[in-house]
């Protein structure tokens, strides 16, 4: 791990935890653009396999289930495997 991970790190904790609060990322966004994707379609277009496919976390896939809920993934390097839920209403 190189000096600058660390800033790094502590640059997207900040901006994650703007985001959660909804204040002033979007000027802190342009300044550190960050690679987000969307994911829509139809019902059963494919869009939990895709989420699986690119996180690594398993979806309700197959016929007959959906997901019928926002989902946000962060993604973070880090040194030991974690995964962390939140279900807001």
């Amino acid at each position: 791990m190189n000096s600058d991970d660390g800033e790094d790190a502590k640059i997207l904790d900040t901006i994650d935890q703007l985001r959660q609060l909804q204040i002033g990322i979007r000027d802190l966004e342009k300044k550190y653009p960050l690679p987000q994707i969307v994911v829509c379609g139809d019902q059963s277009a494919g869009k939990s396999s895709t989420l699986q496919a690119l996180s690594g976390i398993p979806f309700p896939v197959g016929q007959g289930s959906c997901t019928k809920y926002i989902t946000v993934v962060t993604l973070k390097k880090n040194q030991e495997e974690c995964v962390t839920a939140t279900i807001l209403p």
